[in-house]
């Protein structure tokens, strides 16, 4: 028989073992039934040859022995025994197991869920042809710091003259919707250059991808051409992107949802063909796109940034623009290139979220810790309680590595069960962590959970780790010599599990009173009663188009429960802004100030909208139109920093210099308020009026009312419906701040949740080994009544060991926590780690908890009957 058999013989028999039994049976009783009948025939009376055969064959036991090893895999049959053992085991202390398990699938599903997203946002490389290869191209602007995307002409130039790369391509995002047919069909448009699939590798699952995008066609994802095209054919059917109309000529890689991690793309169009020559998009001003490089074969990432930076300054230096002040110049000479990898994919997600998610991480793994101690402490008081067991268990002859394997089987099977709970667990958790996410609604599909080799891999590689942590010092510590005294190795875990839970709780209040702080913060507007609606633009000429908002603004402002309507071209608290190099009249700049400074467009009542207080001046009035005089109102930061804190009342400043055309007179300062993020320090901020300025885009309109904001919202929604613009969105000015603090409200909550978690586990374990060492202790706490202690003075005697592990874990816990400060310090706001009151609170919560959890034990010991507990040994 060839090895292979052979070795699934053994494995057949190992997992029928009745069958290999009766085999042997029958073998040893052919065996011998021949010896019987070979010495009836040298004339041996029939009972006599019986029982000559059997003495002469030998120990049957152990030849069946012999032969079972021959014919089964010893070490799997070994390692059934274990598991029947211990699922026996299980079976005898349900309180024990369902404790263990779903501590264990607590903690295991919870950094489940986070690396699930993790994976997603931070790690999991593009489906694509040699990732590793794949770089970003930013170019890094010192006047607009929060922009970094280049222009066409850039991506032309570098395409046509770069050495170290083999291909480039640029992307835009094309709109969230497609027409076909005349119906609206909601979809993720990227617009990409014609080489897209082939620099990033990728091909069609069905017809064919574009590559010199010479004629207005378009592939489509795998994800819709199932939803909406399957079973149908796609290829052929035509759809319209804005004013274009595009064929479909292919579906996507079934894996490929585009570059961009933030929203999984539906349709690819052309950028040749979205953007045709002489649309001011391909200029040199408009800088919309993200840029993908794949690098050479031996080119590295610093060589290909050194040769394109070298063709941005040439374009620079080579352009002829005007400047008022020499910083203008220089600033504009000086922007710089940046090149990241690219194998992950682009996403300002992951920016955003990269900090906050790596605390989750970290406080999750502190809780799978916890709960790794809780069980080994568990651990020990049952191995404790079987020493008889395990006595005799060696007496007949099971040696230590043999124990040591049986009671691992036993936190290996505890592991498995509480790992798979958790795969079920963590499915559900991630949907909701999800929804800490508000920004990531069009990312979901990219970074919903699922089940794949890299998510396996985590779950064993935790499940083995879980088990040796928590399984293999009390096994080792059981199979040892028996001890004479209790060992110390219960209440060292108790401690730990305290320190561990100080730092959490530490660390939730840091969080927690972030989150607070920010919410309660004087932003210099009004949160709530307030509703936006972002609109449209319509197709007109300035002077018409302002008309029709100045008439929409009164027609909502009659509208029940109105107090007061406003508009501006830019929502708060978003991101988006307008910055202009400020040159005020009689400010003498330093060499490297910063001279940006926000605009915002707006309409009069947007300040008594947002009840934003004027600190001096005058609010914009109607006379404020096209034709008179230029006026601005500026922020206090505004004043300070271009007037040097004096009056800026009557001043002058322009966006490009005194002498240009955009002269602006200042006639009221306002109190500062936030703009993009409620962390963010005061900046300059100055408002034109609406009527002054082009309108280019939409725009968002607030409204504050003293009525209900859901009825409101549906009047609004009619109201604009009746005019020629389009409503965006409409939302609740607090829904946009809550939105604001998503990353802080995730750390906030999350940490809280899992402190919670982590004390409730340490609780147990608290519990746990104090209720062991009552048991352990009963004949001296019987002695010492009899003797004539009291009973308050045994309870003081039990909850004064809870104290001294409270004691111990909060000195070991309390400079660790401060230790790891430096490294949340930028995530925290309004206080310092060292805050009294934070450490206070929660050094209060752990005391109450630990000293609930040692009453019961307490009380416990001094109800001992002391003749009982003489009489129990």
């Amino acid at each position: 028989m060839r090895p292979l058999g052979r070795w699934l013989r053994r494995l057949f028999l190992t997992l029928r073992p009745h069958r290999l039994d009766e085999n042997l049976d029958d073998e040893l009783q052919f065996h011998i039934d021949q010896r019987t009948d070979e010495l009836i025939a040298q004339g041996i009376a029939p009972g006599e040859a019986r029982r000559q055969a059997t003495r002469r064959f030998g120990n049957q036991t152990l030849q069946k022995e012999r032969a079972r090893e021959r014919d089964i895999l010893v070490w799997l049959e070994s390692a059934i025994q274990d598991i029947r053992y211990a699922l026996r085991m299980l079976r005898r202390n349900p309180g024990f197991a369902a404790t263990a398990i779903l501590s264990l699938a607590l903690g295991i599903g919870a950094n489940t869920a986070l690396f699930s997203i993790v994976d997603a946002l931070l790690l999991r490389r593009l489906p694509v042809k040699e990732p590793a290869s794949l770089v970003r191209l930013q170019i890094k602007y010192p006047q607009f710091p929060e922009f970094s995307t280049v222009s066409y002409a850039f991506f032309d130039l570098v395409g046509k003259n770069a050495h170290m790369i083999s291909g480039a391509t640029a992307m835009s995002f094309g709109g969230r919707s497609i027409e076909e047919s005349g119906q609206t069909i909601p979809t993720n448009v990227e617009i990409v250059s014609g080489g897209y699939f082939d620099v990033l590798g990728v091909g069609a699952s069905r017809g064919r991808v574009f590559h010199d995008a010479k004629e207005p066609i378009a592939v489509i994802s795998d994800a819709l051409w199932r939803s909406h095209y399957a079973p149908g054919e796609a290829i052929g059917r035509r759809i319209k992107v804005g004013k274009i109309t595009y064929t479909i000529v292919g579906v996507a890689d079934v894996r490929f949802r585009g570059d961009q991690v933030d929203w999984a793309a539906d349709v690819w169009i052309p950028l040749e063909q979205a953007v045709p020559a002489g649309d001011p998009r391909r200029g040199q001003d408009w800088a919309s796109f993200e840029m993908i490089e794949r690098l050479a074969p031996g080119a590295s990432i610093a060589q290909s940034q050194a040769e394109t930076q070298a063709l941005l300054s040439a374009n620079l230096a080579g352009q002829s623009r005007h400047f008022d002040h020499p910083q203008q110049r220089d600033e504009f000479l000086d922007q710089r290139v940046r090149l990241e990898p690219a194998s992950t994919g682009i996403s300002n997600l992951r920016t955003r979220y990269f900090r906050p998610l790596l605390v989750v991480m970290c406080v999750a793994a502190m809780v799978l810790l916890i709960a790794c101690a809780n069980l080994a402490n568990l651990m020990l008081a049952r191995a404790t309680a079987r020493e008889r067991e395990i006595a005799t268990r060696k007496a007949i002859g099971a040696g230590r590595a043999r124990l040591i394997r049986q009671l691992l089987t036993e936190s290996a099977l505890i592991t498995l069960l509480g790992a798979t709970a958790s795969v079920f667990l963590a499915r559900w958790l991630s949907a909701a962590l999800l929804r800490f996410f508000p920004d990531a609604v069009h990312a979901l599909p990219n970074l919903a959970f699922r089940v794949d080799f890299r998510m396996l891999s985590f779950v064993i590689a935790i499940c083995v780790a879980t088990c040796l942590l928590a399984g293999l010092a009390p096994a080792i510590r059981a199979s040892g010599p028996p001890r004479a005294q209790a060992s110390t190795g219960g209440r060292a875990l108790i401690a730990i599990e305290v320190a561990l839970c100080t730092i959490l709780l530490i660390g939730s209040g840091w969080f927690v009173r972030t989150l607070w702080n920010l919410r309660t913060l004087d932003a210099g507007f009004a949160r709530d009663r307030i509703l936006l609606a972002t609109v449209g633009a319509w197709s007109a000429e300035r002077t018409e188009a302002t008309a029709r908002f100045e008439d929409l603004r009164e027609r909502l402002a009659a509208l029940p429960g109105v107090r007061s309507v406003g508009y501006s071209n830019m929502e708060l608290m978003i991101g988006d802004e307008i910055v202009g190099a400020i040159e005020a009249e009689g400010h003498q700049p330093a060499r490297t100030e910063n001279l940006g400074a926000t605009e915002l467009r707006i309409s009069p009542g947007f300040f008594s909208t947002f009840e934003t207080p004027l600190v001096d001046g005058r609010d914009f009035k109607d006379s404020d139109e096209a034709g008179a005089p230029q006026v601005a109102i500026v922020n206090e930061t505004f004043a300070r920093h271009f007037f040097d804190g004096g009056n800026a009342i009557g001043g002058h400043f322009g966006q490009y210099g005194t002498k240009s055309a955009h002269d602006y007179e200042i006639v009221g300062v306002v109190k500062d308020t936030k703009y993009a993020s409620l962390r963010e320090a005061p900046r300059p901020i100055f408002y034109r009026p609406f009527r002054q300025t082009r309108l280019d885009q939409g725009m968002v309109i607030a409204i504050r009312s003293s009525g209900d904001l859901g009825t409101l919202a549906g009047a609004v929604r009619e109201i604009v419906h009746q005019t020629d613009p389009q409503i965006k969105k409409i939302d609740r000015f607090s829904t946009i701040i809550d939105a604001s603090l998503a990353s802080e409200r995730m750390v906030a909550q999350l940490s809280a949740a899992f402190g919670a978690l982590a004390l409730l586990v340490a609780c147990i374990g608290v519990y746990g080994i104090l209720a062991y060492r009552v048991a352990r202790r009963t004949r001296e706490i019987g002695v010492r009544l009899a003797l004539g202690a009291s009973r308050a003075g045994v309870q003081w005697m039990i909850v004064r060991e809870s104290l001294a592990l409270l004691v111990i874990g909060v000195a070991i816990g309390i400079p660790l926590a401060l230790g790891l400060s430096r490294y949340v310090a930028s995530l925290l706001y309004g206080l310092r780690p060292t805050d009294p009151m934070t450490i206070a609170a929660a050094l209060g919560v752990l005391a109450i908890v630990s000293m609930a959890a040692a009453i019961i034990p307490a009380r416990r010991a001094a109800r001992i009957d002391p003749m009982g507990a003489l009489r129990c040994e």
